[in-house]
């Protein structure tokens, strides 16, 4: 007969297993988030130079004005509404990024021709319509991050962006030592990582997607109410940062 295993020996159950391996890729991705930020300061600057670091510093802060204003405080509504209800989940999620394009359309187009009537350079203009092309891309990629945060499939995304984050940056790094310039760095930065990201989010955002999606004015409505406070926060939060 099998010897019986001692009744103190304890197994940990799927669901201690699954927090335990999504804590420890939270932490992984934190670490890599970390180093990335790391080398973004401490190294870009100095490749960069003083005057071209500067312009993409200010392209940078626009686009994140955009992407707080396009994403209208959306993210977190999309979280707690899938989790309610994975069902709806596709729904969900076309409806928050058609509203996200419809937004960022109605900020980048005019924002662009009136950078442009105001005499915008032609070097200022290229880094500007870069950067606003990843804020399109990072409002995507942010609805993906929040449906699989509500469907509790987040360790795995947030490593994978951060991998793919450190991984662009280096790439980013060797393009400057090469003699890239400011255009070709923030073009670069600004759709190999983002799109890369995208990407790997969809991929593992299909495996959770669930229901119809059925275009309706009420969810679009919901959508925009529900991410209203959430808005005022994060502008707050970005202009004091």
């Amino acid at each position: 007969m099998a010897a019986r295993e001692p009744m103190h020996v304890l197994h940990p159950m799927p669901e201690q297993r699954a927090l335990g391996n999504t804590a420890l890729a939270l932490l992984s991705a934190q670490g890599i988030t970390w180093t990335t930020t790391f080398i973004g300061f401490l190294v870009i600057p100095r490749l960069l130079g003083v005057s071209d670091f500067g312009l993409f510093v200010f392209a940078t802060t626009v686009g994140g004005f955009a992407m707080v204003l396009a994403g209208f405080g959306t993210a977190n509504h999309i979280v707690k509404e899938i989790a309610r209800d994975p069902s709806r989940t596709a729904d969900i999620v076309a409806h928050a990024t058609l509203l996200r394009v419809a937004k960022w359309l109605a900020i980048t187009a005019p924002g662009l021709y009136i950078a442009r009537r105001l005499g915008t350079g032609d070097e200022t203009m290229l880094v500007l319509t870069a950067v606003m092309v990843s804020v399109l891309v990072a409002l995507v990629s942010e609805v993906a991050s929040s449906a699989l945060q509500g469907a509790h499939r987040v360790g795995r995304s947030q490593l994978s962006v951060a991998a793919i984050m450190l991984a662009g940056q280096f790439i980013a790094v060797g393009a400057l030592l090469l003699g890239a310039n400011v255009v070709g760095y923030t073009w670069l930065v600004s759709t190999l990582m983002p799109v890369a990201s995208l990407v790997v989010l969809v991929l593992l955002l299909r495996k959770v997607l669930k229901g119809e999606i059925h275009v309706s004015y009420s969810t679009a409505r919901n959508l925009t109410v529900a991410g209203t406070p959430f808005l005022a926060w994060n502008l707050a939060q970005y202009s004091y940062a």
